[in-house]
């Protein structure tokens, strides 16, 4: 079996990173990390990831890292991912909104929950002082 992230380069994707460390680790499974900015190589993107990277060596996890690389959006390919016999869950990582906006998850997100074919684990970004960091 397998956890799947869904990675993007912003306090979102973090957040579902780190988290899906931890699902993976209290699964017992290796953690597929997927995302349209597996080629960003932003200071920030690099750091986010090698400090995945480093969770994932020490909660002893098996992690690969894949690229959205083809003309499909990235919640087409998870719902793609959700679907394949190993895939245990997906998770991902939802902005705070208004009141108003709370009635809808983002499009992407919402997309996902609603059509992918295992459970779906919708991550907060933590607010607060030092919100968006990674922290084991």
């Amino acid at each position: 079996m397998t956890v799947v992230a869904v990675y993007t380069a912003d306090r979102e994707g973090a957040a579902a990173l780190v988290h899906s460390v931890h699902e993976a680790e209290l699964r017992k499974t290796p953690l597929c990390v997927l995302g349209m900015a597996m080629t960003d190589r932003s200071p920030e993107a690099e750091s986010v990831l090698a400090e995945a990277r480093l969770l994932a060596v020490k909660a002893g996890l098996e992690l690969s890292l894949l690229a959205n690389d083809d003309d499909r959006d990235l919640a087409e390919q998870v719902i793609d991912a959700s679907y394949e016999d190993d895939v245990e869950a997906v998770v991902v990582g939802v902005r705070r909104r208004s009141p108003v906006g709370k009635m809808l998850l983002g499009g992407a997100a919402q997309q996902i929950v609603l059509e992918a074919h295992c459970p779906v684990v919708v991550v907060k970004v933590p607010a607060g002082p030092g919100a968006g960091r990674i922290r084991p």
